[in-house]
């Protein structure tokens, strides 16, 4: 492997967009999904009383877009990957995505929203670590939750990703999610990896605050949530000769 090689540890098919994204500003850009996101099969529900839907993950925006209505609904996600899938499924309705946490997005949806003018809808995955409904229900909201999707770990980091670290090919980590970077510390434990030569690159704070004291040569974030933005720190800190 040639170049600062880079390991992308995002979904598919977001990964292989990084990916060309990287190659094309030359880094050797690497692929090993930590995650898996299927699909759920419990159809959506009706939208024709909601005020607003919400969502925290760029998967459950993309899964309620199927929905019929729902992309001229006032829709309420975060900064980054999220708001990046809404314009390219082409949601017509409000968009709100300045939030960068989903503790922030539920504040914001308690200061902007009525609980009078009808049920909320929250778009999850089966895992979450923000209850978004216990948050506004507290407030007097009507929550309906829908689980578009779920994500289930990898049994392993790539063979090829495990030899590229090995032999000090790897000279950064792309994470794009806080149970990814999770998921990625349990396998890499599992697999003896020594991550000292490594530098994680941060989709956001929150995800950099779970990759601290972590093994890793140093932690780096991006200055705002977002995909650019976390390869503008990737060249900051790593930049190519």
């Amino acid at each position: 492997m040639g170049g600062i090689g880079v390991l992308i540890t995002r979904t598919q098919p977001g990964a292989e967009r990084t990916a060309a994204t990287l190659r094309g500003l030359g880094y050797t850009a690497l692929i090993s999904p930590v995650l898996t996101v299927c699909s759920s099969q419990n159809p959506a529900p009706p939208l024709y009383d909601i005020q607003a839907m919400i969502s925290t993950s760029a998967h459950g925006v993309a899964a309620i877009a199927k929905a019929p209505g729902a992309r001229d609904l006032p829709l309420y996600c975060l900064a980054g990957a999220s708001v990046d899938t809404a314009r390219q499924k082409g949601f017509n309705g409000p968009l709100h995505a300045d939030a960068q946490t989903a503790r922030e997005l539920g504040e914001t949806a308690l200061k902007t929203l009525d609980p009078d003018k009808g049920p909320v809808l929250w778009v999850r995955g089966r895992h979450f670590a923000f209850d978004m409904k216990a948050a506004l229900m507290s407030k007097g909201f009507t929550v309906r939750e829908w689980q578009g999707y779920e994500a289930h770990p990898a049994s392993a980091i790539s063979e090829e990703a495990c030899q590229a670290i090995r032999q000090g090919a790897i000279k950064a980590v792309l994470f794009h999610s806080a149970r990814g970077a999770k998921t990625f510390l349990t396998l890499a434990r599992q697999c003896a990896l020594d991550l000292g030569g490594i530098t994680a690159i941060a989709m956001s704070a929150e995800i950099a605050t779970g990759l601290e004291n972590k093994g890793f040569l140093q932690v780096n974030r991006a200055i705002v949530p977002g995909e650019a933005a976390m390869i503008r720190a990737l060249q900051s800190h790593l930049p190519l000769s």
